[in-house]
């Protein structure tokens, strides 16, 4: 029986500014009945509380605690220290609550997520402190994200210009790698069997689920149509929309 649900956001709930046709309704009507859903998505440059506000802005009740952010999961996985970051308030706040302290001057961590005021200098900073020892870590490597202008540049395009330049590979926290998974799975202390992964991108959020030995659906709201499916990577369901 289903208890939970994990669901991906862009591109799975909205695109953008826009919800996702179906989207509120399927998720009230899956909270009217009693199933706990947690929201877990790879975008680390907005904090827990501005995503709150747009999935209430859509009729979707969510507190903070409902949503799980690959930033979140970052500043949870490693232990507390010093660190350059490239990314926006959405990685720098959690990371500031859990006692990291932010410089330039010989980090522990260079951590990279989107940062859509990255410039050379941040790039440069980045790789000259990765080569002179700081661990690499990337909040998440999606190469591309929804927005309102369409497919645009994800994470994963600044993440590759580091490890092209450092030649250094970086420890990933998102999806689909399990300390986000972990992170999700935990409050709801139920058996693997009881939860469901649901999202629109077969690379992280299918490979998520399957990675962590759950049932997942693809649904083709986001970025991948049905000929696109990656041979090595098998949803358990695969939908058109939440019609279905």
């Amino acid at each position: 029986m289903i208890k939970a649900l994990l669901m991906d956001l862009d591109g799975t709930v909205y695109r953008g500014t826009t919800v996702i046709p179906g989207a509120s309704e399927f998720i009230n009507n899956l909270k009217t009945r009693g199933i706990r859903i947690r929201f877990v998505t790879n975008r680390a440059n907005r904090t827990v509380e501005s995503i709150g506000h747009t999935l209430r802005d859509f009729g979707i009740e969510a507190d903070a605690d409902d949503i799980v952010t690959s930033s979140q999961a970052t500043a949870a996985y490693l232990k507390p220290g010093t660190v350059f970051c490239i990314g926006e308030e959405g990685l720098r706040e959690p990371l500031k609550n859990a006692g990291f302290t932010f410089t330039e001057n010989a980090p522990q961590y260079v951590i990279v997520s989107l940062d859509r005021e990255l410039t050379y200098a941040k790039l440069e900073t980045a790789c000259l402190l990765i080569r002179a020892g700081a661990q690499f870590v990337a909040t998440n490597t999606d190469k591309v994200v929804n927005t309102d202008k369409g497919i645009s540049p994800g994470t994963g395009t600044i993440v590759e210009a580091v490890r092209t330049a450092t030649g250094v590979d970086p420890l990933v926290i998102g999806k689909p790698h399990r300390p986000i998974l972990e992170m999700a799975l935990a409050p709801l202390g139920l058996r693997k069997a009881e939860v469901v992964f649901i999202g629109d991108n077969p690379y992280t959020d299918i490979s998520a689920g399957i990675n962590g030995g759950l049932a997942t659906v693809l649904i083709l709201t986001g970025v991948m149509t049905t000929s696109e499916i990656p041979e090595g990577i098998q949803p358990d369901w695969v939908v058109a929309n939440y019609d279905e």
